[in-house]
Protein backbone atom coordinates (compact mmCIF):
# COMPACT_ATOMS: atom_id res chain seq x y z
CA UNK A 1 0.00 0.00 0.00
CA UNK A 2 1.26 3.44 -0.78
CA UNK A 3 0.75 6.75 0.81
CA UNK A 4 0.84 8.85 -2.10
CA UNK A 5 -1.60 6.41 -3.58
CA UNK A 6 -4.03 6.34 -1.22
CA UNK A 7 -6.29 8.49 1.08
CA UNK A 8 -4.29 11.73 2.48
CA UNK A 9 -2.71 10.25 5.70
CA UNK A 10 -4.30 12.52 8.30
CA UNK A 11 -2.84 14.35 10.79
CA UNK A 12 -2.55 13.72 14.97
CA UNK A 13 -3.42 16.51 16.18
CA UNK A 14 -7.05 16.21 18.23
CA UNK A 15 -10.20 16.55 16.56
CA UNK A 16 -12.08 19.52 17.16
CA UNK A 17 -15.84 20.18 17.55
CA UNK A 18 -18.23 23.11 16.84
CA UNK A 19 -16.56 26.31 18.56
CA UNK A 20 -13.27 24.80 18.47
CA UNK A 21 -13.62 22.76 22.01
CA UNK A 22 -11.99 19.43 21.77
CA UNK A 23 -14.85 16.94 22.31
CA UNK A 24 -14.44 14.64 24.94
CA UNK A 25 -13.20 11.30 24.95
CA UNK A 26 -15.82 8.55 24.37
CA UNK A 27 -14.98 5.23 26.69
CA UNK A 28 -13.26 2.78 25.11
CA UNK A 29 -15.32 -0.37 23.37
CA UNK A 30 -14.79 -3.66 23.96
CA UNK A 31 -12.58 -5.70 21.92
CA UNK A 32 -14.57 -7.60 18.79
CA UNK A 33 -13.59 -11.13 18.80
CA UNK A 34 -11.09 -10.08 16.22
CA UNK A 35 -9.06 -8.64 18.59
CA UNK A 36 -9.86 -11.13 21.69
CA UNK A 37 -9.31 -14.42 20.15
CA UNK A 38 -6.58 -14.16 17.04
CA UNK A 39 -3.82 -14.77 19.60
CA UNK A 40 -5.85 -18.20 20.21
CA UNK A 41 -6.81 -19.04 16.86
CA UNK A 42 -4.03 -18.08 14.61
CA UNK A 43 -6.88 -15.19 12.39
CA UNK A 44 -4.43 -12.51 13.71
CA UNK A 45 -1.27 -14.02 11.62
CA UNK A 46 1.14 -12.21 14.83
CA UNK A 47 4.17 -13.96 13.38
CA UNK A 48 4.25 -10.52 11.47
CA UNK A 49 4.01 -8.85 15.39
CA UNK A 50 7.91 -8.29 17.90
CA UNK A 51 7.75 -6.43 20.99
CA UNK A 52 9.56 -3.34 20.85
CA UNK A 53 11.06 -4.39 24.47
CA UNK A 54 13.45 -7.78 24.63
CA UNK A 55 12.38 -9.51 26.42
CA UNK A 56 15.08 -10.95 29.24
CA UNK A 57 13.82 -14.44 28.90
CA UNK A 58 11.50 -16.25 26.78
CA UNK A 59 7.57 -15.51 27.32
CA UNK A 60 4.83 -18.59 26.63
CA UNK A 61 2.19 -16.67 25.73
CA UNK A 62 3.00 -12.92 24.72
CA UNK A 63 0.05 -10.46 24.80
CA UNK A 64 1.29 -8.14 22.67
CA UNK A 65 -0.10 -9.23 19.08
CA UNK A 66 -3.57 -8.76 21.58
CA UNK A 67 -2.06 -5.32 23.00
CA UNK A 68 -1.78 -4.22 19.37
CA UNK A 69 -4.82 -5.53 17.97
CA UNK A 70 -6.36 -3.79 20.57
CA UNK A 71 -4.29 -0.68 20.25
CA UNK A 72 -5.53 -0.43 16.55
CA UNK A 73 -9.35 -0.98 17.00
CA UNK A 74 -9.40 2.38 19.79
CA UNK A 75 -6.47 4.30 16.96
CA UNK A 76 -9.61 3.77 14.54
CA UNK A 77 -12.52 4.59 16.79
CA UNK A 78 -11.07 7.22 18.50
CA UNK A 79 -8.24 8.11 17.20
CA UNK A 80 -4.66 7.94 18.09
CA UNK A 81 -3.58 11.26 19.88
CA UNK A 82 -6.89 10.73 21.69
CA UNK A 83 -6.01 6.84 22.94
CA UNK A 84 -3.74 6.79 25.77
CA UNK A 85 -2.06 3.68 27.04
CA UNK A 86 -4.82 3.48 29.97
CA UNK A 87 -7.54 3.31 27.31
CA UNK A 88 -5.98 0.35 26.18
CA UNK A 89 -5.08 -1.43 29.25
CA UNK A 90 -8.53 -1.07 30.71
CA UNK A 91 -9.98 -2.37 27.27
CA UNK A 92 -8.31 -5.93 28.06
CA UNK A 93 -8.42 -5.75 31.70
CA UNK A 94 -4.79 -4.90 32.65
CA UNK A 95 -2.43 -2.68 34.33
CA UNK A 96 -0.85 0.08 32.29
CA UNK A 97 2.77 -1.37 33.19
CA UNK A 98 1.31 -4.61 31.81
CA UNK A 99 1.29 -2.53 27.87
CA UNK A 100 4.69 -1.27 28.87
CA UNK A 101 6.02 -4.68 29.55
CA UNK A 102 5.74 -4.56 25.59
CA UNK A 103 6.85 -0.79 24.78
CA UNK A 104 8.84 2.37 25.23
CA UNK A 105 6.35 4.61 24.19
CA UNK A 106 2.38 4.38 22.46
CA UNK A 107 4.29 5.32 19.15
CA UNK A 108 5.82 1.45 19.54
CA UNK A 109 2.09 0.44 19.05
CA UNK A 110 1.65 2.79 15.88
CA UNK A 111 4.77 1.61 14.23
CA UNK A 112 4.26 -1.83 15.19
CA UNK A 113 0.89 -1.84 13.17
CA UNK A 114 1.81 0.11 10.58
CA UNK A 115 5.12 -2.50 10.23
CA UNK A 116 2.72 -5.31 10.66
CA UNK A 117 0.69 -4.13 7.60
CA UNK A 118 4.26 -3.35 5.55
CA UNK A 119 4.96 -7.04 6.19
CA UNK A 120 2.07 -8.41 4.80
CA UNK A 121 2.77 -5.84 1.98
CA UNK A 122 6.36 -7.74 1.47
CA UNK A 123 5.14 -11.25 1.76
CA UNK A 124 2.28 -10.60 -1.04
CA UNK A 125 4.83 -8.90 -3.29
CA UNK A 126 7.34 -12.02 -3.24
CA UNK A 127 3.92 -14.36 -3.33
CA UNK A 128 3.02 -11.81 -7.16
CA UNK A 129 6.78 -12.15 -7.98
CA UNK A 130 7.04 -15.82 -7.74
CA UNK A 131 3.70 -16.62 -9.53
CA UNK A 132 3.91 -19.17 -12.57
CA UNK A 133 1.45 -16.75 -14.98
CA UNK A 134 1.34 -14.84 -17.74
CA UNK A 135 1.10 -10.66 -17.07
CA UNK A 136 -2.71 -11.01 -16.85
CA UNK A 137 -2.81 -13.09 -14.15
CA UNK A 138 -0.14 -11.89 -12.21
CA UNK A 139 -2.07 -8.64 -11.98
CA UNK A 140 -5.32 -9.87 -10.96
CA UNK A 141 -3.42 -11.75 -8.35
CA UNK A 142 -1.68 -8.38 -7.31
CA UNK A 143 -5.34 -7.50 -6.82
CA UNK A 144 -6.84 -10.27 -5.03
CA UNK A 145 -3.67 -10.42 -2.19
CA UNK A 146 -4.13 -6.95 -1.61
CA UNK A 147 -8.02 -6.34 -1.17
CA UNK A 148 -7.24 -9.77 0.76
CA UNK A 149 -6.26 -7.62 3.71
CA UNK A 150 -8.35 -4.59 2.82
CA UNK A 151 -10.96 -6.93 4.09
CA UNK A 152 -9.71 -9.07 6.85
CA UNK A 153 -7.57 -5.86 8.73
CA UNK A 154 -9.95 -2.98 7.92
CA UNK A 155 -9.05 -1.52 11.13
CA UNK A 156 -5.19 -1.61 10.94
CA UNK A 157 -5.16 -0.37 7.54
CA UNK A 158 -6.86 2.72 8.18
CA UNK A 159 -4.98 3.46 11.10
CA UNK A 160 -1.93 2.68 8.54
CA UNK A 161 -3.40 5.03 5.90
CA UNK A 162 -4.72 8.16 8.66
CA UNK A 163 -2.06 8.14 11.11
CA UNK A 164 0.98 7.63 9.78
CA UNK A 165 2.21 10.99 10.02
CA UNK A 166 2.19 10.98 14.13
CA UNK A 167 5.20 8.97 13.99
CA UNK A 168 8.40 10.69 14.09
CA UNK A 169 10.92 12.00 10.84
CA UNK A 170 13.00 8.43 10.18
CA UNK A 171 10.17 6.44 10.81
CA UNK A 172 8.24 8.02 8.53
CA UNK A 173 10.81 7.76 5.66
CA UNK A 174 10.98 4.19 6.50
CA UNK A 175 7.22 4.17 5.63
CA UNK A 176 7.34 6.41 2.87
CA UNK A 177 10.33 4.06 1.60
CA UNK A 178 8.18 0.53 1.61
CA UNK A 179 5.35 2.62 0.29
CA UNK A 180 6.98 3.32 -2.87
CA UNK A 181 8.32 0.03 -3.28
CA UNK A 182 5.13 -1.18 -3.63
CA UNK A 183 4.32 1.44 -6.12
CA UNK A 184 6.96 0.28 -8.38
CA UNK A 185 6.20 -3.24 -8.03
CA UNK A 186 3.01 -2.28 -9.47
CA UNK A 187 4.08 -0.06 -12.28
CA UNK A 188 6.40 -2.53 -13.51
CA UNK A 189 3.51 -4.79 -13.46
CA UNK A 190 1.36 -2.44 -16.38
CA UNK A 191 5.19 -1.64 -18.06
CA UNK A 192 5.43 -5.78 -18.37
CA UNK A 193 2.06 -5.76 -19.89
CA UNK A 194 2.69 -2.80 -22.33
CA UNK A 195 5.38 -4.41 -23.29
CA UNK A 196 4.17 -8.12 -23.71
CA UNK A 197 1.58 -6.34 -25.75
CA UNK A 198 -1.26 -7.02 -23.66
CA UNK A 199 -1.70 -3.12 -21.97
CA UNK A 200 -2.60 -0.47 -24.51
CA UNK A 201 0.37 1.37 -24.97
CA UNK A 202 0.85 5.00 -24.19
CA UNK A 203 -0.58 4.71 -20.87
CA UNK A 204 1.21 6.35 -18.32
CA UNK A 205 2.55 3.33 -15.78
CA UNK A 206 2.92 6.00 -13.25
CA UNK A 207 -0.33 7.68 -13.36
CA UNK A 208 -1.89 4.39 -13.59
CA UNK A 209 -0.13 2.47 -10.92
CA UNK A 210 -1.44 5.86 -8.58
CA UNK A 211 -4.80 5.44 -9.88
CA UNK A 212 -5.35 1.76 -9.26
CA UNK A 213 -3.88 1.90 -5.68
CA UNK A 214 -5.77 4.48 -5.26
CA UNK A 215 -8.91 2.96 -5.93
CA UNK A 216 -8.18 -0.53 -3.83
CA UNK A 217 -6.49 1.71 -0.83
CA UNK A 218 -9.60 3.78 -0.58
CA UNK A 219 -11.64 0.57 0.26
CA UNK A 220 -11.07 1.39 4.19
CA UNK A 221 -13.25 4.16 4.33
CA UNK A 222 -16.88 2.55 2.93
CA UNK A 223 -16.51 -0.96 3.49
CA UNK A 224 -18.71 -2.53 5.79
CA UNK A 225 -18.90 -6.34 5.96
CA UNK A 226 -22.57 -6.55 6.34
CA UNK A 227 -23.14 -3.71 3.79
CA UNK A 228 -24.48 -4.93 0.24
CA UNK A 229 -21.42 -6.52 -1.27
CA UNK A 230 -19.35 -9.03 0.09
CA UNK A 231 -15.02 -8.36 -0.28
CA UNK A 232 -15.28 -11.19 -2.95
CA UNK A 233 -17.69 -8.98 -5.18
CA UNK A 234 -16.03 -6.30 -4.89
CA UNK A 235 -12.91 -7.21 -5.92
CA UNK A 236 -13.98 -9.07 -8.42
CA UNK A 237 -15.62 -5.56 -9.43
CA UNK A 238 -12.28 -3.45 -9.19
CA UNK A 239 -10.61 -6.47 -11.31
CA UNK A 240 -12.51 -5.18 -14.42
CA UNK A 241 -12.70 -1.74 -13.92
CA UNK A 242 -8.80 -2.04 -13.96
CA UNK A 243 -8.40 -4.50 -16.38
CA UNK A 244 -11.08 -2.61 -19.06
CA UNK A 245 -8.73 0.31 -18.85
CA UNK A 246 -5.49 -1.19 -19.54
CA UNK A 247 -6.09 -4.66 -22.02
CA UNK A 248 -6.08 -4.35 -25.41
CA UNK A 249 -7.80 -7.85 -25.59
CA UNK A 250 -11.00 -6.95 -24.15
CA UNK A 251 -12.42 -10.60 -24.34
CA UNK A 252 -10.12 -11.34 -21.36
CA UNK A 253 -12.00 -9.34 -18.95
CA UNK A 254 -14.05 -11.73 -16.71
CA UNK A 255 -17.92 -11.18 -16.82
Amino acid sequence: MNATSGSSPGSSEPKRGKGGATPRKRAPRRPTATATSAAASGTGKHDFLVAPKARGRAEPVSRFPEIVNVAAELFHDQGYAETSIEDIANVLGILKGSVYHYIHTKEDLLFAIIEEIHARTDAKSVEVAEFDGDIVDKLELFIDVHMRDAGELTSKVAVFFTDYRSLPAERRRQVQERRDNYEALLRNLIEEGQASGQFIPGIDSRLAAIGILQMLNGTYQWYRPQGRQSMEEVTHEFKKLILRGLLVDQSRVAV
